[in-house]
């Protein structure tokens, strides 16, 4: 099946969301095989059948055992993962603002084409409406990037 067969009949805007879930779901595929790869381990192991020493076995021992000790334990991952989280969001923050100018400098400077400029401005709409050949070499010179 091709992405012609999956976005024949479907509308200008959701033919550019169904090619997007296309393109992302490679990596999708990747990172849902490392989660549930990770909750299948953690669960084996707080199952007892993968352990660090010492023979296989399951038994659901590890949460009795301790069981004083859960809410601290549950406690400090909360934290553990709030800083994480906040760490994540705060990078992630930075090198989106970083790169989202970036991005409007690139696409600047390879043009975009007219049926993307607002109001339907035509290609060389600067340059009222003349192409760069109809000009003498001299009169024409590209517009500097903002």
């Amino acid at each position: 099946m091709t992405e012609a067969d999956v976005t024949h009949h479907l509308t200008p805007r959701n033919r550019n969301r169904a090619r997007a879930a296309v393109l992302i779901l490679p990596a999708a595929i990747v990172v849902g095989f490392v989660v549930v790869g990770s909750l299948g381990t953690l669960v084996a192991q707080s199952a007892g059948l993968l352990p660090f020493v010492g023979e296989p076995r399951l038994s659901v021992d590890a949460y009795f055992a301790n069981a004083a000790e859960l809410p601290s334990a549950i406690g400090i991952s909360l934290a553990v993962s709030a800083v994480a989280t906040f760490l994540a969001v705060g990078v992630g923050f930075m090198a989106a603002v970083v790169i989202w100018p970036v991005s409007f400098m690139f696409r600047a400077r390879i043009g975009r084409p007219s049926s993307a400029a607002p109001g339907g401005a035509r290609p060389f709409s600067n340059m009222g409406g003349k192409s760069p050949r109809s000009l003498p070499s001299s009169s024409w010179e590209p517009s500097p990037v903002r």
